[in-house]
């Protein structure tokens, strides 16, 4: 046994830290909350996997602390544990090691979950054995499977400010917007976070249309609505130089044509034709609880898009159920 291992926080991602390590390392857990979620699981399946509060830690039992993305970085115990010396890692570095098969990472502030589902799709073609998780579904740690040809991993910018070195096969950063404001000191500091997932990368995808979203200079890259390859039209999707009409595919608005074009990009840089991808394109009908028709009262239409959790996603879904 090696790298005695503090993991700060027992939520989802905490937990699949826990099954993850446990015969790997010694593993303790503390958390800030007297009761975390998945307290009762661990004391019933690892019942001599201690439990700490988080001012009941002695830091020098450990060589490493594995922070959970709900966790801050200036956290009292994580600034004690990087000045007593201790490496700070996250789950996705854990992930990034172990995962054996190519890794796309996808973040934006907006639109993540739609692309990192239907990019899944794109991949499965052939009967690819495809891992889809990360912030979305299941914690990355639970889809490590030797039998995986890729994995699509959708990640949050608390995910990303903790990344070490990273070395994703696709990455890209759909948009950014103002969100998650008051976890970061300005606007620039959350869009750095989110561009944290080029380092390393073999290939970018972007939108020239929002410069926050550039890689660096020199990651080989697609500059979506750059390249006429790859670029929306009044009346069509262009993808690597086919057009597709915009009546063919079945998702609604502006924003869902650019997921849709982020997600054929992305899938083309992984071997995917855009022949074997067009009918998934098309018939992709979105995400539950986004721009999702439930019935009509009368004249008026009634729509669930309770997934918009900010300003920029409900814009979007106003643009759309605005045209007449």
């Amino acid at each position: 046994m090696t790298d005695a291992t503090l993991i700060f926080g027992l939520g989802v991602t905490g937990y699949s830290c826990v099954r993850y390590l446990r015969e790997e390392c010694d593993v303790a857990i503390c958390d800030t909350r007297q009761h975390p979620p998945y307290l009762d699981a661990v004391r019933r399946e690892y019942p001599d996997i201690p439990f700490f509060g988080s001012d009941q830690v002695r830091l020098g039992d450990f060589d490493r602390i594995v922070v959970s993305p709900g966790v801050r970085l200036d956290h009292g115990l994580v600034a004690a544990a990087c000045a007593a010396g201790l490496r700070i890692v996250g789950d996705i570095d854990l992930f990034l090691a172990a995962a054996e098969a190519p890794v796309v990472g996808i973040t934006g502030t907006n639109g993540k979950s739609t692309v990192t589902t239907l990019v899944g799709e794109l991949l499965s073609v052939g009967h690819n054995q495809v891992g889809v998780g990360g912030n979305l579904g299941i914690a990355a740690l639970d889809l490590i499977d030797p039998t995986r040809t890729h994995y699509v991993l959708e990640l949050s910018s608390f995910h990303l400010e903790r990344l070490g070195p990273a070395h994703f096969d696709v990455a890209t950063v759909l948009n950014v917007s103002d969100d998650h404001l008051d976890r970061y000191v300005s606007f620039e500091a959350y869009a750095e976070a989110k561009r944290k997932i080029y380092d390393g990368c073999r290939r970018a995808v972007y939108d020239v249309a929002d410069p926050t979203t550039t890689p660096p200079r020199g990651v080989d890259a697609i500059a979506l609505n750059g390249d006429l390859k790859w670029c929306l039209e009044a009346e069509s999707v262009v993808l690597d130089g086919r057009r597709v009409p915009v009546d063919e595919f079945r998702l609604r608005g502006r924003h869902n044509l650019k997921n849709l074009l982020s997600s054929a990009a992305i899938a083309w840089s992984c071997g995917v034709s855009v022949e074997e991808m067009i009918p998934r394109l098309t018939s992709f009908g979105g995400l539950a609880h986004r721009c999702a028709p439930v019935g009509r009262v009368g004249s008026i239409e009634c729509v669930n898009d309770s997934k918009a959790t900010n300003i920029g996603a409900c814009l979007a879904a106003l643009e759309v159920l605005g045209d007449p």
